[in-house]
């Protein structure tokens, strides 16, 4: 029987996860007579995510950002193919 964490513990995994960047999610209670979660995002503008529970909500809010950012990293490339891309850090 194979072990339930081996792709946890693999390189590959661990340095995706060192270099994953963390935004910051808003989570909202919904109306008291439609209950559920909604949520936004600070850092992505425009996304937003909604479920029945906190953990679906921002898994709903995770998918937004993801396709917001691949979304506008096209659109960044789109005119200049060879624009250089590099992190900018915050003090």
């Amino acid at each position: 029987m194979g072990r339930v964490d081996a792709g946890l513990n693999s390189r590959p995994c661990l340095d995706k996860l060192r270099h994953m960047k963390k935004y910051t999610a808003i989570l909202h209670r919904g109306e008291p007579d439609e209950g559920g979660f909604w949520a936004t995002c600070l850092e992505v503008p425009g996304a937003n995510g909604q479920g029945e529970t906190q953990s679906e909500c921002l898994a709903d809010l995770a998918g937004a950002v993801k396709l917001i950012l691949e979304v506008n990293r096209e659109d960044a490339f789109r005119d200049d193919p060879a624009a250089i891309e590099t992190e900018l850090a915050l003090a």
